[in-house]
């Protein structure tokens, strides 16, 4: 309930201060996929004792989630866990990697459209952002830490 609660308020935030249809809509997958991204490296340490090590352990193809493992833990769509520049999910793509400690993790939303918002959250569950078209110069701990929260 709290996460479609907090995907609405995305949504809604986003759609008001776009004017463009399609990318607020894109930006509002972007954020709610970050989220998604937390809550599946929530539930992957509490299977395995850690976080993941990149994005693809939190996904797997249809033969692999017959029998989810550390590596394959199936918990993210392959359309995420696949995405890249040249394969983006509604305009973005997607990573995640370690943080600078054993507890810690870093999920990066990253469009391909210059104009919109970069999204990133760490293992503190907040989802921050960039302004419409800053981008980001590096995709550190630090630099995502550094971002204003979306509001809850």
């Amino acid at each position: 309930m709290i996460v479609l609660f907090f995907v609405a308020i995305v949504m809604i935030n986003l759609r008001v201060e776009s004017p463009h249809g399609k990318s607020g809509h894109e930006q509002s997958s972007g954020a709610a996929t970050v989220h998604t991204l937390v809550s599946s490296e929530i539930q992957y340490k509490s299977a395995y004792g850690d976080y993941t090590p990149d994005l693809k352990a939190l996904g797997g193809s249809a033969d692999q989630c017959q029998k989810p493992t550390r590596a394959h833990a199936c918990l993210v769509d392959e359309v995420v866990t696949n995405s890249s520049a040249a394969n983006p999910k509604s305009s973005y793509y997607f990573t995640v990697n370690a943080g600078p400690s054993a507890n810690t993790f870093i999920v990066w939303g990253i469009p391909l459209d210059s104009r919109y918002r970069v999204f990133c959250a760490t293992d503190d569950g907040m989802v921050r952002f960039s302004a419409p078209g800053a981008g980001v110069a590096s995709t550190s701990y630090a630099a995502c830490k550094a971002l204003p929260a979306i509001p809850n």
